[in-house]
């Protein structure tokens, strides 16, 4: 239910949402695990202009290369 809401506030615009919902992919968590899909909201993320890499650090999380 939650990614549901996540991804609705990502549509809406909300950088934080999206790198969330990045996060909850590279985890799998609540969905499978993806790193391809990781990325995308991470840039759907940064179009918005939120600083993943900070909010990344900050849960202890690297992005895949």
């Amino acid at each position: 239910e939650s990614i549901k809401w996540y991804k609705r506030a990502a549509d809406l615009g909300v950088g934080r949402a999206a790198a969330a919902l990045g996060a909850m992919a590279l985890r799998g968590e609540g969905m499978p695990k993806d790193p391809q899909a990781a990325e995308a909201y991470f840039k759907r993320a940064e179009e918005l202009g939120f600083d993943v890499d900070g909010y990344l650090r900050q849960i202890g999380l690297q992005r895949k290369a």
